[in-house]
C-alpha cells in the first residue's frame, strides 16, 4: 500500500491519468473554445506541461499503465510536440518489451528515421 492505495488501485489511477492527460495536452495547445469546454465539462485546467508531467509519471511508475503512457508519449513527440529522442528513447522501451507487437515497430521505426538513424 502507498498512499493508502493498493498497487490494483495505483495502477488503475496511472492507467486512467494517462487518458485524462493526454486530453490536457491536446486542450492545451487547441483553440479557446476547446480549452473551455475542457475545464469546464470535465473541470481541467488544460496544459500541456503538466499533462505531459503525469503522463510521464505514469510510464515511470505504472505497473502495466507504463505501456499505454509510453505509446503515448511517442505519438506525442513523433507528430504533436516533435522531440524525436525522446520518442525514440520511448520506442526502444516498446520495442524491447514487445518485440513482435507491429504497431511498436511502426513508432520505433519512425522514431529512428526522425532522429536519422
Amino acid at each position: 500500500m502507498k498512499n493508502g492505495l493498493s498497487d490494483g488501485q495505483i495502477n488503475y489511477h496511472y492507467s486512467y491519468t494517462v487518458f485524462r492527460n493526454y486530453i490536457y495536452c491536446n486542450s492545451g495547445m487547441s483553440n479557446a473554445f476547446v480549452r473551455w469546454a475542457a475545464s469546464g465539462m470535465f473541470g481541467l485546467n488544460p496544459s500541456t506541461i503538466s499533462g505531459e508531467k503525469k503522463i510521464l509519471k505514469a510510464a515511470e511508475k505504472g505497473q502495466w499503465s507504463w505501456i499505454e503512457a509510453k505509446g503515448t508519449l511517442v505519438f506525442m513527440h513523433l507528430w504533436i510536440n516533435p522531440k524525436p529522442k525522446f520518442a525514440l528513447l520511448f520506442s526502444h522501451d516498446l520495442v524491447s518489451n514487445f518485440p513482435n507487437r507491429y504497431y511498436y515497430r511502426v513508432l520505433y521505426t519512425e522514431s529512428l528515421l526522425n532522429n536519422e538513424l
